[in-house]
């Protein structure tokens, strides 16, 4: 017989030696990479890593378990199990490893026992708890449930509650059915700073007077008890009580009262009882999201109840109340506004209030009560979400009308209603009934539209008998329904595009449908600013999703306020539009269309509309600049000013998106100056804005220059104040006697014998470098005449436009508005211009021109309006009293500046004059305006065409105010100073003031020149004792 092979045992003894000779005796020039060695060397070092990990784990079980209990606390557990003939040993050992107890170490690393979980399925005495132990040794327990078995304990004497103490680590507490109890000790939670919820059922629980008062808890569940006294209070207070349930023996009236003081967590209040003598008042004076008062006494012969009264009732989420009783403290629904959940069971009610349920309900349940009909706006406020049960009203007979389809769902068993819609036959599984079903009914959906327009995807269906949106999974599983039966809702995936065709299924035994679907919505992409001025922004704006070139999809935009006017719609999604904008408007853009509407911002420029000067006079400390700054200020953002290529700080101390306000570091010097701002919204220049004025000259200068205004009036700050009448450093005196001809076919007037001709050529747009970019000039008018009582008006309104640049075309005019006002006045007056008054005398002309929709380039550049008027080739010389022959200059500048003051006239015996300022007022401020002369051409040897400019800025609104007047030469005022004190002969002055001159306003949106041609003519008087005015017209 030949040998055994080895068996298992053996030849694993085998393989474990040879690896030990393998593992500390390996003949490396013996090994052969390729043979069975190395396979054997894997397999038992693998084996060898097996052993030993038994080997640890072995050990680590013996560790643990040799841990033990200390003595107090086994004695402790070893209680409770004798207390609760719990089935388990009561050696250290068994105990931990019991389902009823958790072990492990404690917050100071020492073995503990830490949860105790009483639930045993069966009973097993094992011996008499200790009724000497005064408490149990439980200070590492987290949680704690006690439910003994059928509610049998050991001793039914051993109060467990006066056993639980020092239980500073206790979160929850759980006391189901233990009888052992009949009083919540009134220290309770003082060694249990943590507990935070407990939860009682305990039939012989009586007494519960403190409640727990003071504590951190946060969920108190009493389902079961007698007590019969409590009474919440003031007194009472829960800091962090965010539910209460609390069931009570109604054997005493009570009068609760809940507060926001005692109870400020409070969310949540239940309170049930199944014995009710009296009555037990609530008044919950704050906002609750549940309140509830359950399983109230339904025998007739019970004279208590639990009533509710809610100061809140809006608060109320979540309402629930029973009994035989209960119709006293039925509620007004129409209070409840966030009501989702409402339930009478068992009910008393015989009827429903004849108020609609709230819109928000998902639960709305009476049973038993309800007899004949139900209300007919139940559903008005269509409470999509609602389950509604009328189950258990076995006198209640309907109707349930069409309105309850668009419910949830429903449930009539157990009633008398013998009909219902076809929607709950059409689709099964929406309402619990015993009905059945008639043969015959027609399913057969309603739909109002097969092209529909979807919202972000969402896309809706609407009709009627559209079912609950059960089963369809096309487009995609999330369809849902807005309304049941109405309105369903599905979603489109917009990554297959903006416009998609589905097939939709809404009742498996009927074709499908077709639908097309549009998305409605868009999403800004880039904004970018093709150009913008002071009052107009020209923008692309390009959305990257939504079809903007469908028609019904075009949004329509606003810039702030204003519409942004569309002047093309691209392929790729982009809006060429074109808005007037405002100093102080935002930089915001708004798309919308019927469907939807969304916002973004554009890049707004920095600009600037008007410089005020702080003081006005010199020398001025600050300014105060006017425009469009954006929103966010950096400490490093500055201003300056500019001259001879020096600049002069302006630190700002105000920023805000439309003024700025900075002061001077140093003070600059006279003359106009240029601008700078840099702030974070970008860079702004201009030479146009900013002129520092010159000291005031002394009063001698003055009384020198003028011999003392001429004696009819007075020097002061260097300048001739005259006396009512006179003009011109008050030499001259104005004619009271004035007859005025006025022409209806052009802003012109013409006085006596003699022509003074003062024209507007055009408005001028101009660049940094004071180049002609646009020019404009006017020809025909319509005209229209008002008289008022003290003064009569003529309105001129513009009516062709022609563009003679050769850079921009005549369309950009076409929405250019001109309008003159031309008023004559036969009574002195005192006009207010730039803070500043001015004396008019009687018989002045005012005009002023309204120009708008000046389409500027961009906000760099700046406005000249340009005039002519007729001169003297050689200015006749005035003889003075004395013979003597004084020159006369037709033009003359500011005192130390360039800017035009003075322009005169001789004419005979009489001097036209007209005077400039060097300030217009723009959107209402003053600010610095150049007047300059163009140009002299001379015509013939007696006349020649002077041009004169006077320069805006940009602006919604500029105003110029420069006046003329037609003067009596006086020779005595030409007379040495032997003479000047001679009486005045009596001379008749003439004043044809264009009131204030010219008064120019120029309404921003875009500014636009106009032509004005002012004539005076002399003409024979007729009575030389005519004292009044006559305003005529030649039509």
């Amino acid at each position: 017989m030949g040998a055994q092979p080895p068996t298992f045992y053996e030849a694993l003894k085998t393989r474990q030696r040879n690896l030990w000779i393998k593992i500390f005796w390996v003949d490396l020039e013996d090994l052969d990479l390729y043979s069975d060695i190395p396979l054997g060397f894997v397999f038992n070092i693998v084996l060898l890593l097996f052993i030993c990990i038994c080997i640890t784990n072995n050990h680590d079980i013996q560790h643990v378990n040799s841990q033990v209990l200390s003595s107090s606390e086994l004695s402790s557990a070893q209680w409770i199990v004798q207390q609760y003939q719990l089935s388990v040993a009561q050696d250290s050992n068994s105990i931990c490893i019991s389902s009823f107890f958790k072990c492990g170490t404690g917050t100071d690393g020492a073995f503990h026992l830490l949860a105790v979980n009483v639930q045993p399925r069966s009973l097993l005495p094992s011996g008499t708890p200790s009724n000497t132990l005064v408490s149990l040794d439980l200070s590492q327990v987290t949680s704690i449930v006690l439910q003994p078995f059928t509610s049998v304990v050991t001793d039914p004497s051993l109060d467990i509650m006066s056993k639980l103490k020092n239980m500073p680590l206790l979160q929850t507490a759980q006391f189901i059915h233990d009888t052992t109890f009949t009083t919540i000790p009134n220290d309770f939670m003082i060694d249990k700073p943590i507990l935070n919820k407990i939860y009682i059922a305990s039939v012989n629980l009586e007494s519960a007077s403190n409640l727990f008062n003071g504590s951190n808890i946060e969920v108190i569940d009493i389902v079961v008890s007698k007590i019969n006294s409590l009474v919440l209070d003031t007194s009472f207070y829960y800091p962090k009580l965010q539910t209460l349930t609390i069931a009570i023996q109604c054997d005493n009236p009570l009068n609760w009262v809940i507060t926001n003081t005692s109870f400020p967590a409070l969310l949540d209040l239940y309170i049930s009882s199944t014995i009710c003598n009296k009555n037990v008042i609530v008044d919950i004076l704050m906002p609750m999201r549940s309140v509830g008062t359950m399983n109230q006494p339904t025998s007739p012969s019970t004279m208590g109840y639990i009533k509710t009264n809610l100061l809140y009732p809006e608060k109320v989420e979540y309402y629930t109340f029973g009994g035989y009783l209960a119709q006293y403290n039925t509620p007004n629904m129409s209070l409840f506004t966030n009501l989702k959940s409402f339930n009478i069971d068992p009910s008393h009610i015989s009827t429903i209030p004849n108020i609609p349920i709230p819109k928000l309900i998902t639960t709305f349940m009476i049973k038993n009560g309800l007899i004949g009909t139900l209300p007919p706006n139940l559903l008005d406020n269509v409470p999509t979400k609602a389950g509604i049960s009328f189950s258990g009203n076995q006198n209640l007979v309907g109707p349930i009308t069409e309105s309850y389809c668009s419910v949830n769902f429903l449930s009539i068993l157990n009633t008398s209603i013998t009909t219902i819609p076809d929607c709950f036959w059409c689709y099964p599984g929406m309402i619990d009934t015993t009905l059945t079903k008639p043969s015959n009914i027609q399913c057969i959906p309603r739909i109002d539209s097969f092209n529909l327009y979807s919202y972000f995807g969402v896309f809706n269906i609407t009709g009627s008998l559209l079912g609950w949106a059960k089963g369809i999974t096309t487009p995609t599983p999330s369809t849902t329904y807005t309304i049941p039966n109405k309105l369903l809702s599905f979603f489109m995936n917009l990554t297959l595009g903006y416009q998609q065709t589905f097939s939709i299924s809404l009742i498996q035994s009927l074709p499908n449908y077709v639908f097309s679907v549009k998305e409605t919505t868009f999403t800004f992409g880039t904004r970018t600013t093709i150009s913008q001025n002071a009052n107009s922004v020209e923008l692309n704006v390009t959305f990257s999703d939504g079809t903007i070139t469908d028609p019904e999809i075009t949004p329509s935009l606003l810039v702030d306020t204003s519409p942004c006017i569309v002047k093309q719609i691209y392929s790729d999604n982009t809006i060429n539009c074109v808005a007037t904008i405002l100093p102080n408007s935002s930089n915001m853009i708004y798309a919308s269309n019927s469907f939807f509407s969304t916002k973004s911002s554009f890049t707004k420029y920095t600009f600037v509309t008007a410089v005020e000067l702080q003081p006005i006079i010199y020398p001025p400390t600050s300014l105060k600049l006017h425009g469009f700054f954006g929103n966010l200020k950096l400490p490093q953002d500055y201003v300056y000013i500019r001259s001879n290529q020096t600049d002069y700080l302006c630190n700002i101390t105000r920023f805000e998106s439309s003024i700025i306000e900075c002061t001077l570091t140093s003070q600059p010097p006279s003359g106009q100056m240029s601008l700078g701002v840099v702030v974070y919204n970008g860079n702004f220049t201009s030479d146009s804005l900013v002129y520092i004025p010159y000291p005031l000259p002394p009063n001698d200068n003055c009384v020198n220059r003028t011999n003392n205004c001429n004696g009819h009036g007075q020097c002061i700050n260097g300048q001739c104040v005259c006396d009512q009448g006179y003009y011109d450093d008050c030499k001259f005196q104005t004619d009271p006697n004035i007859i005025v001809e006025t022409n209806r076919s052009s802003p012109s007037f013409s006085f006596k014998d003699y022509s003074f001709s003062f024209n507007i050529l055009s408005i001028q747009e101009l660049d940094l470098d004071d180049v002609v970019i646009r020019e404009l000039n006017t020809n025909s008018w319509n005209s229209s005449e008002s008289v008022y009582s003290t003064y009569s008006s003529i309105v001129y309104v513009l009516t062709s436009h022609q563009n003679q640049s050769v850079t921009v075309n005549a369309t950009d005019f076409l929405n250019t508005n001109v309008t003159t006002y031309f008023e004559f006045s036969n009574q002195s007056r005192s006009v207010s211009f730039g803070g500043q008054d001015i004396q008019l005398a009687s018989g002045s002309i005012k005009i002023s021109v309204n120009i708008t929709n000046w389409p500027f380039v961009s906000v760099l550049t700046h406005l000249r309006v340009v005039f002519s008027t007729i001169i003297n080739t050689d200015q006749q010389n005035i003889i003075g009293c004395d013979d003597s022959a004084n020159s006369i200059n037709p033009f003359e500048n500011f005192a130390n500046g360039d800017s035009l003051q003075y322009l005169r006239v001789v004419k005979n015996t009489t001097q036209f004059f007209g005077r400039f300022l060097d300030y217009s007022v723009s959107d209402g401020r003053r600010t610095y305006s150049k007047t300059q002369v163009l140009n002299v051409t001379k015509k013939d040897a007696e006349e020649s065409i002077a041009t004169i400019g006077i320069s805006l800025p940009q602006s919604q609104q500029s105003i110029l105010d420069p006046d003329f007047s037609a003067l009596l030469v006086n020779p005595k005022s030409y007379c040495d100073s032997n003479t000047k004190n001679d009486n005045w002969k009596m001379i008749v002055g003439i004043v044809v003031g264009v009131v204030g001159g010219l008064c120019l306003a120029i309404v921003l949106f875009f500014i636009i020149k106009s032509n004005r041609y002012y004539c005076i003519r002399r003409e024979k008087i007729l009575e030389s004792k005519m004292k009044s005015t006559i305003f005529t017209n030649n039509k």
